[in-house]
């Protein structure tokens, strides 16, 4: 989620801390991460400077953000016990919101454990998820025959890019058909439900110029 103000982001950032703990499957959470990326990139080749950190790039605090996870961290057993948050579209500067509610969590957490199962799913995301499943027991049940050591599948940041790029030496010798491509269609098909409705939804500000 990207936010025009820092105080937006704290504001997610602490629902988002306190619906964990309000969820008797979740144990805590892991924040992502320390410091921001370097105003110039990360590398030299690479220009990403995304604003993921507690503190900026300079090691000073963001103190919003630091002041709404230290509320939820400080009395962690108060969350807990607390029902879980009810979300509210945020009211921007420039432009209302037109997202709704960001999470929608029902059922029996205790028996449901995984987000995707208190998310009402639409039939297109339902069969990227499916795709994406599919294509993943399809690599770790050949994972011996790709070269997964090029692609540091062994560390904990391991993602799609790198089991796509292991999997592609083997479709068509040890995995008998594509599920790349069945992830692909899949997505494609989002992709176009999706697009029509980034303004309508909320997920862009129809007041910004993004593509000029």
């Amino acid at each position: 989620q990207r936010f025009f103000t820092q105080r937006e982001r704290a504001a997610a950032a602490g629902v988002f801390a306190r619906t964990l703990y309000a969820l008797p499957c979740c144990a805590g959470y892991v924040f992502f991460k320390w410091s921001d990326q370097p105003v110039c990139g990360r590398k030299s080749e690479e220009s990403e400077n995304s604003n993921y950190g507690l503190v900026n790039a300079d090691d000073e605090p963001w103190p919003e953000l630091v002041a709404a996870l230290a509320e939820v961290q400080n009395d962690p057993a108060k969350w807990r016990a607390a029902p879980l948050p009810q979300e509210k579209p945020v009211t921007r500067p420039r432009a209302e919101s037109a997202a709704k509610n960001c999470i929608s969590i029902c059922g029996n957490c205790e028996q449901l454990r995984f987000v995707n199962n208190h998310l009402g799913l639409s039939p297109e995301s339902r069969a990227v998820l499916d795709a994406a499943r599919a294509l993943y027991r399809e690599f770790y049940a050949n994972i011996t025959h790709t070269p997964w050591m090029d692609w540091k599948i062994e560390t904990w940041d391991v993602g799609y890019y790198q089991i796509r790029n292991a999997m592609k030496s083997i479709i068509g010798h040890y995995a008998p058909t594509d599920p790349l491509e069945n992830l692909c269609t899949a997505h494609d098909a989002l992709r176009a439900k999706l697009l029509p409705q980034i303004y309508s939804l909320g997920f862009l500000n129809p007041d910004v110029a993004y593509f000029e």
